[in-house]
């Protein structure tokens, strides 16, 4: 008996609407192109929302957190910047000087440049 694999209609009518202002991207790493399923639809947006934030801390990134949507069942991402607020519209960066200057006078960067260093000189990601 041969069974016949009938491919899947890619001209849907389904039209990304983005979930927010920014740029989203689509997470394929883990899912692919696919729908999550209910269930972890209910346990991942919260807890990695939050997991998110205590890493980009940790490794002293620039950022507030990783915001993710679902559009469509599929989740979408926008890193958020470090004093940007997640429902503002991103604005473009300063000028290299200015960013330096930032970096150094900002007790928010400074804090973020501070976790980097020590992320990196003591290989934390190695702990676990």
């Amino acid at each position: 008996m041969v069974k016949r694999m009938i491919a899947a209609d890619t001209t849907s009518d389904l039209t990304f609407e983005a979930p927010g202002p920014g740029a989203w991207e689509l997470e394929t790493t883990h899912r692919g192109r696919r729908p999550l399923t209910p269930h972890v639809r209910s346990a991942l947006l919260p807890a990695a929302q939050d997991g998110l934030k205590v890493l980009v801390e940790q490794y002293g990134l620039p950022l507030e957190g990783i915001a993710g949507r679902l559009v469509h069942g599929c989740l979408y991402l926008r890193p958020i910047g470090l004093g940007e607020r997640e429902d503002a519209k991103p604005k473009p960066l300063p000028p290299a000087f200015v960013m330096k200057i930032v970096a150094r006078l900002h007790p928010g960067m400074r804090r973020r440049n501070r976790a980097a260093a020590a992320a990196w000189r003591d290989r934390i990601w190695r702990e676990r």
